[in-house]
């Protein structure tokens, strides 16, 4: 089911990230597998305690702090913006080196789950159907890889034109004692711990955005019985022998996946939130203070964060949706005899709709888009009206 270029892609992102320390891993070009590589693993682990928590909790803090103290709210907002960003990459950090077995067996199974699925249950005649939505991924990919290269090359673009920002280490040294060879060292480390981090964060931005459009728009709706419209699978997997065994396993698929992921749902909820709102306040009562190059870097957290949030929740909503339809669509189904009728109301019971959800205390569903959207309409106002 898988475009060559999307393992062309992913491949390429994994092997570059396990290269400069954003990740422990390693592509197999003949599995089309990702591994587990040991050297990896402690460059990662290094990258990640020399790295991601000093520059974050150390540097950033202390100049949130300082800059707060004395007012200075344009460089108060874009400290605050980086450490959001930083701290967003902090939590999928910590996933990382928490959990990277268990993350490499993800990303495995489901990239095994999908071939399985797309050989025993796609026909030759519905390939290709399958493979237009395919190319419709294929385009989303490589926009999150354009995106990530533009925030890389204005980030860098940026420390490049004012390394002495309260934003950078550079600014820890005074202009005088700024010679051209520490201008060079600064901007070569920060544009390359900028390249880690945003190669961290787009490839799992890849990944997720890959299993919600797989799962929601192809596999989910396979599963749902009685439907008046063309399926895109045999009807063999429609019956009481395939149609447990199959979804069960992508049952436990996203079970072993929530107990890797699930965790970082709440940060990046709060933080994505934080984000957008102290650039919308910069940007409506700021703006002339504001620098043209801090403008466009507000412009774009803004709307990037907003929109890329923003779409990660409207699928999820659209996965429960179509996740609890399919669990009513076997109810009103008729298996064949009493006995698989009874069967298949017992398994409709002890199955639970598809849905990223933090345990029991946050589910996202299908209005939840919504309550986002408002809370930072309203959050804007409301900091519009403090301000003032």
């Amino acid at each position: 089911m898988f475009s060559s270029y999307w393992y062309n892609i992913i491949g390429a992102w994994v092997h570059f990230a396990g290269l400069i320390g954003s990740c422990p891993f390693g592509w197999d070009w003949e599995t089309r597998r990702v591994t587990l590589v040991k050297w990896k693993t402690w460059l990662s682990q290094f990258t990640f305690v020399m790295c991601y928590a000093p520059y974050i909790l150390l540097q950033m803090t202390v100049k949130v702090i300082y800059y707060h103290m004395v007012s200075d709210y344009v460089s108060l907002a874009f400290l605050y913006g980086l450490w959001n960003w930083g701290a967003i990459i902090l939590v999928f950090g910590l996933v990382q080196v928490t959990c990277e077995e268990d993350n490499r067996r993800c990303i495995n199974a489901f990239i095994q789950y999908i071939e399985n699925f797309s050989e025993n249950y796609v026909g030759s005649f519905n390939k290709s159907v399958i493979k237009q939505k395919v190319r419709i991924l294929d385009v989303i990919l490589t926009c999150v890889a354009v995106l990530v290269l533009l925030d890389i090359f204005v980030a860098s673009t940026h420390h490049a034109l004012f390394p002495h920002d309260p934003a950078y280490p550079g600014s820890f040294i005074a202009e005088e004692d700024f010679t051209f060879p520490i201008y060079i060292s600064f901007v070569v480390i920060y544009s390359g711990g900028h390249v880690i981090f945003c190669t961290l964060l787009g490839l799992y931005v890849a990944i997720w955005v890959t299993y919600l459009y797989i799962v929601t728009l192809i596999i989910l709706p396979e599963f749902r019985t009685g439907q008046k419209y063309y399926y895109n699978t045999v009807a063999n997997l429609r019956t009481f022998h395939e149609l447990p065994r199959s979804y069960r396993a992508l049952q436990l698929l996203h079970i072993a996946a929530m107990d890797v992921y699930a965790k970082v749902l709440i940060p990046c909820q709060t933080l994505c939130t934080n984000q957008i709102l102290f650039c919308n306040l910069i940007l409506l009562t700021r703006w002339e203070e504001t620098a043209w190059l801090h403008r466009v870097i507000f412009l774009f957290w803004s709307g990037v964060t907003m929109l890329g949030w923003g779409a990660v929740l409207e699928c999820s909503g659209k996965m429960y949706l179509v996740g609890e339809r399919t669990l009513t669509s076997w109810k009103y189904w008729d298996w064949g005899t009493p006995r698989r009728n009874k069967y298949m109301s017992k398994f409709r019971k002890s199955s639970k709709p598809i849905r990223l959800h933090q345990g029991s205390c946050y589910t996202i569903r299908k209005l939840t888009v919504l309550k986002f959207m408002r809370s930072i309409v309203r959050g804007t106002f409301r900091m519009m009206l403090i301000k003032k």
